[in-house]
């Protein structure tokens, strides 16, 4: 769609388009283009297949990616030089098996695409329970009903102006993790544990 104007009303903004049409109907509506050339779109439209020109698109877009990454000497590039001109699109299994298997080695990555994060491992500010974590971790281990808020409130009684409301959600995310670390070992425990022997692991029936 192509933008016609716009229309302010204080803090909105309206905007018009107009009706959506493709780039060859708007070279046809044109002014600036030749009855000529006008009559050479027209003829070229009919053949056109979009189906056909958007698998042709992907597989110039794979054939620039090969190029992109490929070294001379590596197999696609022997396979393309024997089979002829650089510009053509060739499909044979050999490219086929090559190119995905580029494909897969190394993704698209256009300019704007964003860059994989990785996950954070440093911290960006001092661990305020990094001395008492034991003790806590001791307290928990006693009790693990325990909330990462009774703990705290146990904290600021023994340790007046240490500890501050603000710290729960640290300790919280702290406490988190020391459950799923315990549930890992309760877990891998029990796998590893043997079964019991019963009459049916001997064959024997009743």
């Amino acid at each position: 769609m192509k933008l016609l104007r716009k229309q302010r009303r204080g803090a909105q903004l309206r905007k018009f388009y107009d009706h959506a049409k493709t780039p060859c109907h708007r070279i046809l509506l044109s002014k600036s283009v030749s009855e000529e050339q006008k009559g050479s779109v027209e003829r070229l439209y009919p053949t056109l297949d979009p189906v056909a020109l958007l698998g042709k698109i992907e597989q110039l877009q794979e054939r620039f990616w090969q190029c992109a990454y490929v070294k001379p000497g590596d197999p696609i590039d022997d396979v393309n030089a024997r089979h002829g001109a650089e510009d053509e699109v060739h499909t044979s299994p050999i490219i086929a098996t090559v190119a995905a298997q580029v494909a897969r080695t190394y993704p698209r990555r256009y300019r704007r695409t964003k860059k994989p994060r990785a996950p954070r491992t440093w911290r960006t500010r001092k661990d305020p329970f990094a001395d008492v974590w034991p003790e806590l971790r001791l307290q928990l281990e006693l009790n693990p009903a325990q909330t990462a808020k009774d703990l705290l409130q146990n904290l600021q009684r023994r340790r007046p102006g240490q500890f501050r409301d603000g710290h729960l959600r640290t300790l919280q995310r702290r406490v988190r993790e020391w459950r799923l670390q315990q549930l890992y070992w309760e877990d891998l425990l029990h796998r590893e544990s043997p079964k019991p022997f019963s009459d049916s692991d001997t064959g024997r029936t009743r």
